[in-house]
């Protein structure tokens, strides 16, 4: 019933709205948003992303609630049209969005002979409650809508070009695209830019990783790290192994870990692939599992526990046995110049030290060493079961680092072997007490400790191990909001986690390491992080003025930390340029970071970050760009000094780019686009506000090509070049 609702509504929704929005203010990019093509191979299937913005004026109410949107490709090049995916948030929550039939010159006479067009048609309320939620408002903010998935051609003529084969679609029922507002009412025919494709030349990708064996253990998790290689920088390289995806990278390498566990030794296949025609090529790792018994001290795979000076470190005893376990009696040691004790527990798997466990220090004098009985049942009645056949823990045991250890140090940990009556050093019992065992000392029964720098945790604020992860991205961000002397945000080691935080190095947490941390996070920057550029970082101001603070900022802003102080009542923030938000309003100061959990980028020039109700003062702000560099922030409207117009973004650009300037004073601004043989194209008039200010220069409608920007203002004047790829 819901299909046949959506087909009455495709016929009549275009001539029920009403086309009351101006297009300039509203965009769609089939392809990449900075104009860049994407790298293809031939006879493929390719994901070609969908992206949509709204209009960016600050407190406009046009939701997109609503739409037909329509991609035309040349028959030359795309074979295939074949539908696409939506994100989960449309797919889920619109009432009804789907790809419809495809079209050609035989099914619908407006698209041209060699041409199929296929359309988008989506309803967000159809039936009670709507969902407004999901409706989408962007503010000027790119959001992404979905891929179309189209298929190459497979024409050898197309390697090393960069065709341009997507236009305007067209549909029979539903006409040309149009999004429809939430007033059911008004309507937009978006302004739309069209990505092109490279088909790439290269050579097949290789392996960087050659086929090895890695040494493991039954049960027992284990990493490694794979790498591959493409002499082409612009394709997207992807290593897939057991499980899925292991890395996706560009630049010309991608690096991934691969973690699993095994019982049995066997080989990992893992393959590379470059997005173009070049067939996958293949790795295969030999996982060898090895034969382990008897105790172990340390990590079961012989590796070293890390530690730095000063801190703590848990140390575990295993004990692999087929059999169950009725009691022990152990031995271990260290170097107490370098470790103290300082805590142990029985594990659960020895009934937490039920019913007899003791503990005695330096048994036969020897400092650093300790003696650990335990017996799983005493018959007194009462039973207590033995320790099961496992892998597992019997023993933690936690050690104090010698706060002027040297960095690099190994600490042994090791079972004491000699001594007094050493023959029953190290011995077990089966559970009916009659066999008396002597178990094999994996690794020689020695562990160690490995003691490095605190900064070997940076980018692993909580120290699990797993670096740039969400929970780090939400513990810095907790940790921005509370400050660092909240002892509930750092709770393992407050010096270590805030260094492990210091992304950009300058000494302390900040927005910026949040910014890169979630960029990390979502793969919108790679790892490891960039080192923060202080001498050239650009000047971002933030103001507070009738309820909006805004920040002005010649470049996109990734992030932002505002502090307003207060002595009245103010309100709740309401976050603009569909960023996310956390906010706190303790003793006088209200503190909001502005961020994006999905790497959105706050455009250039002035925007609103959020709105609030009440009057205040900005004690405080910091901002980083969407790459995570640290901005020198600035409380105010900035004032340049002199006229200076900046390069235009982007550069080469399809259909559209940004061209930014600043003005000392508020003036009037004429800026004039000539073509290569100076023929004057397009004349773009303005009166703006002091302060760095920006225009979009929209060239649909001439050729590509070199052109260039006379920015005109009084005497002043600057020119640009710029170049249109289409």
């Amino acid at each position: 019933m819901k299909k046949l609702l959506l087909l009455a509504l495709a016929a009549c929704i275009p001539f029920g709205i009403a086309m009351a929005q101006d297009p300039a203010n509203f965009h769609a990019v089939y392809g990449n948003t900075d104009g860049s093509p994407i790298s293809v191979g031939l006879d493929r299937d390719v994901d070609i992303p969908i992206w949509m913005s709204t209009d960016p004026t600050p407190g406009n109410p046009d939701t997109v609630s609503s739409m037909h949107m329509a991609l035309m490709s040349d028959d030359l090049i795309i074979t295939g049209r074949l539908g696409g995916a939506f994100v989960p948030a449309i797919a889920g929550h619109w009432d009804d969005i789907s790809f419809l039939a495809v079209d050609d010159h035989t099914t619908d006479p407006a698209v041209p002979v060699g041409f199929h067009s296929q359309s988008i048609f989506g309803v967000a309320y159809l039936t009670d409650p709507p969902d407004a939620a999901y409706w989408i408002y962007t503010l000027g903010a790119w959001y992404q809508l979905g891929t179309y998935k189209v298929h190459t051609a497979n024409d050898p003529a197309l390697i090393g070009t960069t065709p341009c084969p997507f236009s305007q679609g067209h549909n029979t029922a539903n006409g040309s695209p149009w999004w429809g507002m939430a007033d059911g009412v008004r309507s937009v025919a978006p302004t739309t830019s069209y990505g092109c494709l490279y088909f790439s030349p290269n050579a097949a990708p290789t392996w960087v990783t050659l086929d090895h064996t890695v040494d493991v253990y039954g049960g027992v998790p284990f990493s490694f790290t794979v790498a591959g290689a493409d002499a082409d920088l612009a394709n997207t390289l992807t290593i897939t192994g057991p499980g899925g995806i292991v890395a996706i990278g560009t630049g010309g390498t991608v690096t991934g870990t691969y973690t699993g566990t095994v019982a049995a030794s066997t080989d990992l296949v893992f393959t590379l692939f470059d997005g173009t025609d070049y067939a996958a090529t293949s790795l295969t790792i030999h996982v060898n599992v090895l034969a382990v018994g008897g105790l172990i001290i340390g990590n079961p795979d012989g590796s070293c526990i890390y530690g730095y000076p000063g801190g703590d470190v848990w140390v575990r005893i295993f004990y692999n046995t087929d059999i169950y376990c009725g009691g022990f009696d152990l031995i271990t040691g260290t170097d107490p110049t370098a470790l103290t004790l300082t805590d142990f527990y029985y594990t659960g798997r020895v009934n937490d030290g039920d019913e007899f466990n003791q503990h005695i220090v330096a048994p036969y004098g020897v400092p650093g060493t300790d003696k650990w009985v335990w017996i799983a049942n005493m018959n007194d009645g009462v039973y207590t079961p033995p320790a099961p056949p496992t892998l597992e823990p019997i023993l933690w045991l936690k050690y104090h680092i010698s706060p002027s250890i040297g960095i690099g140090a190994l600490v042994n940990l090791f079972f004491v072997t000699t001594g007094p009556d050493s023959y029953t050093y190290n011995t077990t019992s089966d559970s009916t007490g009659y066999d008396f065992i002597h178990p094999p000392l994996a690794f020689g029964g020695v562990g160690c400790v490995n003691v490095i720098s605190p900064n070997y945790f940076k980018g692993d604020p909580n120290m699990n191990g797993i670096y740039y992860e969400i929970a780090d991205d939400v513990l810095v961000a907790r940790r921005l909001i509370h400050g660092v002397s909240d002892t509930w945000i750092w709770t393992i080691n407050l010096p270590v986690q805030e260094a492990a935080a210091d992304l950009n190095n300058n000494g302390f947490a900040d927005i910026a390491d949040l910014v890169r941390f979630i960029n990390i996070t979502v793969g919108a920057v790679p790892m490891p992080p960039h080192p923060k550029t202080d001498a050239n970082a650009v000047d971002a101001y933030v103001s507070f003025k009738d309820g909006n603070v805004a920040i002005n900022s010649a470049v996109e802003v990734g992030g932002a930390l505002v502090r307003i102080a207060h002595t009245g009542e103010i309100g709740v923030p309401v976050v603009a340029n569909g960023m996310d938000m956390l906010y706190e309003d303790a003793n006088g100061v209200l503190s909001v970071v502005v961020f994006s959990k999905t790497a959105q980028r706050i455009p250039a020039g002035t925007q609103t970050l959020f709105t609030v109700e009440g009057n205040g003062t900005v004690s405080e702000a910091s901002a980083a760009d969407a790459n995570g560099e640290l901005l020198i922030s600035r409380v105010g409207a900035p004032v340049p000094t002199d006229f200076v117009v900046s390069n235009n973004y982007p550069n080469p650009f399809n259909a559209q780019t940004r061209i930014n300037f600043a003005l000392p004073t508020a003036s009037d601004v004429t800026i004039n686009i000539y073509s290569i043989t100076g023929q004057v194209v397009e004349t773009l008039k303005g009166s703006y506000e002091a302060g760095n200010q920006s225009v979009i220069w929209d060239a649909s409608n001439v050729a590509s090509g070199v052109y260039f920007a006379k920015v005109s203002t009084g005497s002043n004047s600057q020119t640009l070049k710029m170049t249109l790829l289409k």
